[in-house]
């Protein structure tokens, strides 16, 4: 029986189970067994060199490229954060993101 697709849901994820484990169509992740941690329902990766290079958390736009979010910009993935909590680092197209206008100097 295992020959056939079978969809499962656990904790936010919906995932397609095949032979060789499970899928979720939310965040684009495979995993031979369940997973233990909830769905970040946007594409994730795991770590700085899996992910494209136009993906960048704010806070390296920012020291890097002096860029940031625009107000109505919305986070296109996830990487996994450094650290024992594991929390999700929001990913931005740079692409879409605007320059950090300079403060003017006060006399």
């Amino acid at each position: 029986m295992m020959g056939e697709l079978e969809i499962v849901k656990h904790l936010g994820h919906v995932m397609v189970r095949d032979k060789s484990g499970f899928y979720c169509e939310k965040c684009h992740f495979h995993w031979k067994s369940q997973p233990k941690t909830s769905c970040p329902t946007l594409p994730r990766y795991r770590n700085m060199r899996e992910t494209p290079e136009i993906f960048q958390p704010a806070s390296e736009m920012r020291r890097t490229y002096r860029m940031k979010p625009a107000p109505d910009q919305k986070p296109v993935a996830v990487r996994r954060g450094l650290g024992r909590g594991h929390q999700w680092t929001l990913l931005y197209d740079i692409r879409e993101c605007v320059p950090i206008r300079r403060r003017k100097k006060r006399t």
